[in-house]
């Protein structure tokens, strides 16, 4: 997990939002270790939150956006193995990593199936059926009209002390694209993609989560399915038929 230390003249001066960021980051790790530990020793039914789902945009989408933190690599390599290159849609991946692995993610992509992904260029054309994974240390979003659009790359400041962020990703795809959006949200700790999951909703888009039973941390999932804005939360093989029937379904 990384966390993002903010820019100060001041060694001493880190805010106390960070502060508490970093200490729910170390506690969250902290139960899922302890979690593993109990399992090992007593097998408990998991309790389930009581979530409320929505019905999915009548939509096609025209774009495909994933978010995903703690223990996403190998939910995506997994996800594109399994996935095959059928779906007309581009995709965009926002994971929580240094830029240094970033190259390595996108080869373990590509080599996973018949995909391929790319690290994503300011200023690149979207094309149909191709992975853009947004490179470490600057947030990924799209701009555009009806005719063609394209990737921007920015240093704007970390949100939710992430950089790349998933939240400017989908903000900016529910402000081009309206409900042709499908938005996921894969294991992950803290919440970031929670507003950029609820703008998607509010432009008539589709959202969708991993459950907590599969999730390595059920923290970036959590907090978009217990709002009550994703119209499925299940395992990553379930997302994937989702995913496979809502890409290629009737327009509404």
């Amino acid at each position: 997990e990384i966390v993002t230390l903010p820019v100060s003249r001041h060694k001493k001066s880190i805010d106390s939002k960070f502060r508490l960021e970093l200490t729910s980051k170390i506690k969250a790790l902290a139960r899922v270790r302890r979690r593993r530990s109990d399992a090992k020793r007593t097998i408990v039914a998991p309790v389930k939150p009581k979530i409320q789902l929505r019905e999915p945009s009548s939509k096609r989408p025209e774009i495909i956006a994933i978010g995903s933190s703690t223990g996403g690599p190998r939910v995506l390599v997994s996800l594109f193995e399994q996935l095959p290159p059928v779906i007309p849609q581009p995709i965009l991946i926002t994971q929580h990593m240094p830029a240094s692995f970033m190259t390595q993610m996108a080869g373990h992509i590509t080599k996973a199936g018949k995909w391929v992904c790319e690290l994503a260029k300011d200023g690149e054309e979207l094309k149909s059926g191709r992975v853009y994974l947004a490179p470490g240390d600057v947030h990924m979003t799209v701009a555009g009209n009806s005719i063609r659009k394209r990737i921007r790359l920015t240093d704007d400041p970390p949100v939710n002390y992430c950089r790349p962020a998933v939240d400017p990703m989908f903000t900016s795809l529910a402000k081009v694209y309206g409900p042709r959006v499908l938005g996921i949200i894969f294991t992950g700790m803290g919440r970031d993609g929670l507003a950029g999951s609820r703008k998607i909703v509010e432009a008539g888009g589709t959202v969708i989560a991993q459950d907590e039973e599969s999730s390595i941390v059920w923290g970036m999932p959590a907090a978009v399915a217990e709002a009550g804005i994703c119209s499925k939360v299940d395992t990553p093989e379930a997302l994937l038929t989702f995913i496979l029937n809502f890409a290629r379904k009737n327009d509404g």
